[in-house]
């Protein structure tokens, strides 16, 4: 599309809009750049939205927080944010059954305390520390607490999806499955909203644990070597490994009846961990201007992956119970993929590259033509147009 297209567009969505238009500065992605937001105030104004651009020949980002912005490729052309600010909503929060409903524009960190003034926990973690609902479900990142609590397909009863069409469509609902056929809502989680626009979702909670204990190592301790039966333990909700050229140590999370904290507490007080009031779960050898990325590897090459690492002389943060691990190579991107490569081969698991703004032009899912058939065969059933977050999943989709 010509920049006096593009510009036209533009203008034509600002018509289409109204008093839910805004302009504002310039927000960056590569080489696009989006300088305007639609905030609907409803599913069905999210769909009249989605409809709009694909008659208009238009793209557009779902937008929450902001948090998740560096999840998937950079996306390949936009004209405006779809933001779901409006849909900030706890619609039902039901203590005798364990289950609520909420808005895509919802904090997690609301709706996390809603659900702990009723007696319960969503075992969900917000990644992005900021995160909204919508954003925590659309890209349904791994995070250490997710041994515990499970995926985030395992929290999710039902959804309402805008779709490109201009439709509005539900699929589940309160309780955990009441039909026979495709689970439809787990094709939206971690679609980055490239299939449909996540407007509300019916979450299953889990009672609160009996006790939460954090333990830590020594800094300086080198822990990988026990790390992978440190997370075997029965109440370990998280474990978090970190090695660096300055830094090394573990940081673990309990939860769960009593006694069974207490045994697993007093065993690995044993082993050489202490209490601590709180640890840091996500830590990170961070560096600016490294390229990132997560690794999944399987519990018997966790030895061999380690040892690998260590040669290369680079830190990372590894969840051992998860079988992931962040690392970042200080390297021309060339020479930081194929080290990813090389690793995950060590591991027999994949690679992903959390760094899109250094990818280059390279997918940061690493995806083959292959393995896309699948998703350009959804796509193109879901967004013909190409309205909903263009480029950003795995191939480039």
């Amino acid at each position: 599309m010509s920049p006096s297209a593009e510009r036209a567009s533009v203008s034509r969505l600002a018509d289409r809009a109204g008093a839910r238009w805004q302009e504002h500065a310039p927000v960056s992605f590569g080489e696009t750049s989006v300088a305007a937001t639609w905030t609907p105030s409803d599913a069905d104004e999210v769909a009249h939205a989605l409809a709009a651009s694909a008659e208009l020949g238009a793209a557009v980002l779902p937008r929450g927080a902001g948090t998740q912005a560096d999840c998937g490729n950079l996306p390949e052309r936009a004209d405006c944010f779809l933001s779901s600010a409006a849909l900030e909503t706890i619609d039902a929060l039901d203590a005798s059954e364990g289950v609520c409903h909420a808005g895509a524009g919802t904090p997690l960190a609301r709706l996390q305390a809603a659900a702990v003034e009723a007696g319960w926990e969503l075992p969900l973690e917000d990644a992005g520390r900021g995160s909204s609902l919508g954003g925590v479900l659309a890209t349904a990142r791994l995070t250490p607490r997710a041994q515990g609590f499970g995926r985030v397909r395992n929290v999710v009863l039902g959804l309402e999806i805008a779709h490109a069409n201009g439709t509005v469509t539900r699929c589940g609902g309160r309780v955990v499955k009441n039909v026979t056929g495709y689970d439809l809502a787990k094709l939206y989680l971690g679609s980055l909203g490239s299939l449909g626009v996540l407007c509300g979702a019916w979450l299953r909670l889990r009672p609160k644990p009996q006790r939460v204990v954090r333990l830590e190592s020594d800094p300086g301790t080198e822990t990988a070597s026990r790390a992978v039966d440190w997370a075997r333990r029965a109440s370990v909700r998280a474990c978090a490994v970190r090695e660096g050229a300055t830094k090394a140590g573990a940081a673990i999370e309990l939860a769960g009846d009593a006694a069974s904290v207490a045994a697993d507490r007093d065993a690995l007080i044993a082993e050489g961990l202490q209490e601590a009031e709180d640890v840091d779960l996500f830590a990170h050898p961070a560096a600016d201007g490294h390229l990132e990325f997560q690794l999944s590897f399987l519990p018997t090459r966790w030895p061999a992956l380690a040892a690998h690492l260590r040669d290369l002389s680079v830190g990372y943060c590894a969840w051992p119970g998860l079988g992931v691990l962040s690392v970042q190579f200080d390297a021309d991107a060339e020479r930081a993929f194929a080290l990813a490569g090389e690793a995950a081969a060590i591991a027999e698991g994949r690679w992903r590259c959390e760094t899109p703004s250094l990818a280059g032009e390279r997918d940061v899912f690493g995806a083959t033509d292959a393995e896309s058939a699948l998703g350009r065969a959804l796509k193109a059933q879901f967004d013909p147009a190409g309205v909903l977050n263009p480029g950003r999943m795995a191939g480039r989709l």
